[in-house]
C-alpha cells in the first residue's frame, strides 16, 4: 500500500507562448505524473519532464491558459 506521506502536489497556472511553456520543479522528487486542463478553451496539452527531475515542458495545440496538477513522491 502507498501513503502520500512523502508525496508532493503542485498546481501551476501557466499562459503559453509559441504552444509551449518551461518550468522548473522542486529538487528530491521522482515518478512525475501530470494532468493538462485548459482554462475556459479547447485546447489540449502534455507534458514531457527532463530525464533529472527539474524541470517540465508544457506542450499544447492551442495558445491560452492550461491548469497542470502535478504529483510526485519525494527521492529516498
Amino acid at each position: 500500500m502507498n501513503t502520500l506521506e512523502n508525496d508532493i502536489i503542485l498546481r501551476f497556472k501557466l499562459d503559453t507562448r509559441n504552444h509551449t511553456r518551461l518550468e522548473l520543479l522542486p529538487m528530491g522528487y521522482k515518478n512525475w505524473q501530470f494532468w493538462v486542463q485548459p482554462e475556459k478553451g479547447f485546447g489540449q496539452g502534455y507534458i514531457t519532464v527532463s530525464t533529472d527531475s527539474t524541470a517540465f515542458q508544457l506542450i499544447v495545440n492551442l495558445e491560452g491558459t492550461y491548469n497542470v496538477l502535478g504529483i510526485a513522491e519525494k527521492k529516498n
